[in-house]
């Protein structure tokens, strides 16, 4: 049985992702030839992926694990790929152990280890989540940054730093230095929407937190994507809104209490 699903997730896994980016490529007049290559590395890394996830039954069949393994093939595919390449490989460093799959994780579509390797004491960091991967055990709060991750793609992790470096800088002008990096760590808008709707120690869902932290995740990325767009395309006036719209959004955030 793990043969025959090793065997459907390589043929599934390149089949997907493979097409999937030759069709977009396609579609957008890019060289075929060009096409053809970024679909052939996007196909090795969607059979790569999936025959470890279908080999170890991360997926189940059901509509959201379906969802979430379309995304995880496609649009957050880079997501995907640092957890296969970076998170399992680091995970098994820390001498961390795969739980066993369950109801939760199959869902979630998740590998989920028992260690963290960025602290494997869980003193300080209980958990850290890299596309699929869960370093630290699966929770309602990780599954929600797996979900971030599938729902802004490529831009997740460049948002999530962006968002991080804001907050330390803007702690810094308004004369917070007090626990500097933890303080910036609770305001990055994927934090706080992870905090606000999930929990760190159970299954437990706030959908009010969900909701209005995808709102709020939402606005960010939206200001910090309207500064490229408007210098590409020479509009003064989106690059403003978003320039200062990002300005008061993180001297603001600096100047309130954590959100949970």
């Amino acid at each position: 049985m793990t043969a025959l699903r090793i065997l459907v997730g390589i043929l599934l896994g390149a089949a997907l992702a493979g097409g999937a980016f030759y069709f977009v490529l396609w579609n957008l007049d890019v060289d075929s030839d060009d096409a053809l290559i970024v679909a052939i590395v996007a196909g090795a890394v969607g059979l790569a992926y999936s025959a470890v996830a279908f080999g170890l039954n991360v997926y189940k069949l059901g509509f959201w694990s379906v969802v979430g393994y379309v995304l995880d093939m496609t649009w957050s595919i880079l997501n995907t790929l640092g957890g296969l390449l970076i998170w399992i490989p680091a995970c098994l460093i820390a001498g961390a152990k795969l739980l066993s799959r369950d109801s939760n994780t199959r869902r979630s579509g998740t590998f989920a280890y028992d260690k963290n390797p960025r602290d494997p004491s869980g003193a300080v960091y209980g958990a850290t989540t890299i596309g699929t991967v869960i370093g630290g055990g699966w929770s309602s709060h990780e599954e929600i940054h797996v979900w971030q991750a599938r729902i802004f793609g490529p831009a997740y992790f460049v948002i999530y730093g962006l968002s991080f470096i804001l907050n330390v800088l803007f702690r810094l002008l308004t004369f917070r230095t007090n626990d500097l990096s933890q303080e910036a760590y609770y305001r990055v808008c994927f934090e706080e929407w992870a905090y606000w709707g999930g929990s760190t120690g159970g299954s437990d869902i706030n959908w009010g937190g969900w909701v209005g932290g995808l709102m709020l995740a939402s606005t960010y990325v939206t200001l910090v994507a309207l500064i490229p767009i408007g210098l590409v395309t020479d509009t003064l006036g989106l690059w403003l809104i978003g320039s200062v719209g990002l300005a008061l959004y993180n001297l603001v955030r600096a100047l309130l209490p954590r959100g949970h």
